[in-house]
């Protein structure tokens, strides 16, 4: 069984970000994929779990081969168990050295609740494929880049700010939350970021109000080069 979905199939190419590729054959890309499947259809443990919000939560996978060859931009299929639905989720994190990938979620529907209910540190489930996507392009340079995420959407933009800082640019991260109690990695941002902008709805952290009026003083004091 594909992990994704029958292969070979044009939803896997541009899944995987690839255009103008060899699908048949034994050195295919889907050849390949096959084997690597095939030698890796064991359970994925999860070995850190960890409540960010009363709905948001964090799986750290032990998944090698995806921590590896991941990049910022990207993200992984998740299934629980057979007959599951396949869960697409971006990848929050990645540790080569440790092999090991972080995946932010909210539980919103069925089996992203399953996720949360039923899914404890050190259990294991189905499927976790990827990476899939094509990544954010980040060259080396000195622009001024600003990164702009709201609740959930906080966690994918750690990744890309981290590797625009590590590529040599200067960084601004605008992130939003509803209120204090709501607010999640502002520590592992604030490393990678030059400057951090805190918008909480009410006001009761940093200022007050939306990321797109924070955005619009950036824009007019520091205008961004991205």
């Amino acid at each position: 069984e594909c992990p994704v979905g029958a292969l070979p199939c044009n939803g896997c190419l541009e899944l995987r970000g690839l255009t103008a590729v060899d699908t048949q054959g034994p050195r295919s890309v889907f050849a390949v994929e096959r084997r690597a499947y095939a030698r890796r259809r064991m359970p994925f443990t999860i070995v850190r779990r960890e409540h960010l919000t009363p709905n948001t939560f964090l799986w750290e996978v032990d998944a090698p081969d995806v921590a590896s060859s991941a990049r910022a931009g990207q993200f992984v299929m998740v299934r629980l168990h057979d007959g599951a639905e396949r869960i697409p989720l971006t990848i929050a994190d990645y540790d080569a050295e440790r092999g090991t990938v972080t995946i932010v979620v909210q539980a919103l529907g069925r089996s992203t609740a399953e996720m949360r209910d039923k899914y404890h540190e050190g259990g294991t489930f189905a499927d976790f494929v990827g990476p899939l996507g094509m990544p954010t392009e980040i060259e080396p340079g000195d622009s001024h880049v600003v990164l702009v995420g709201g609740g959930l959407g906080v966690a994918p933009v750690f990744p890309q700010l981290r590797a625009f800082k590590q590529a040599g640019h200067r960084t601004t991260a605008i992130v939003g939350f509803r209120s204090a109690d709501l607010q999640f990695w502002t520590d592992k941002l604030a490393e990678f970021a030059d400057d951090l902008i805190v918008c909480t709805d009410d006001g009761s952290a940093g200022r007050a109000g939306l990321v797109t009026e924070a955005l619009a003083d950036v824009v007019a004091n520091d205008r961004p080069e991205l």
